[in-house]
């Protein structure tokens, strides 16, 4: 019985994340993005189930810092700023020299378990500021 109920959630847990992938895709604001996951009794219940230590945790963290980062790249002082960048070589000449650099593979080098720290670091905080 507890293996079916553990395999009920799974099934919810997926549902759940193509549910949003496919709201993601047809809304292109993050505001109704958050008030859909919001009202969505799936999530609501998923959203319990976090864990407060471990990778979870760090998959969290990092989740939450793209998302606000991507919020904030439409902030109205960097908007224009940003436009400009999009469209500047130099930009992804440097962008694809750090991406070079990085690795997700499962043995990873100091530089990239620093990378991961900080994001993790920046993610957690964003969280504590604005998610209590």
């Amino acid at each position: 019985m507890k293996y079916i109920l553990m395999f009920l959630m799974l099934l919810l847990s997926f549902n759940a994340e193509a549910q949003v992938k496919q709201n993601g895709v047809k809304n292109s604001s993050g505001q109704n993005n958050l008030q859909q996951m919001q009202n969505n009794p799936v999530l609501k219940m998923s959203r319990s189930y976090i864990s407060t230590g471990g990778n979870q945790r760090k998959a969290f963290n990092i989740m939450i810092l793209q998302e606000v980062a991507s919020y904030k790249l439409g902030d109205e002082k960097l908007k224009k700023e940003v436009d400009g960048l999009r469209n500047n070589r130099e930009y992804y000449d440097k962008l694809e020299k750090i991406k070079k650099k990085l690795s997700n593979g499962r043995i990873s080098n100091t530089n990239n378990q620093e990378v991961l720290r900080i994001l993790n670091d920046a993610g957690n905080r964003i969280y504590n500021l604005l998610g209590n």
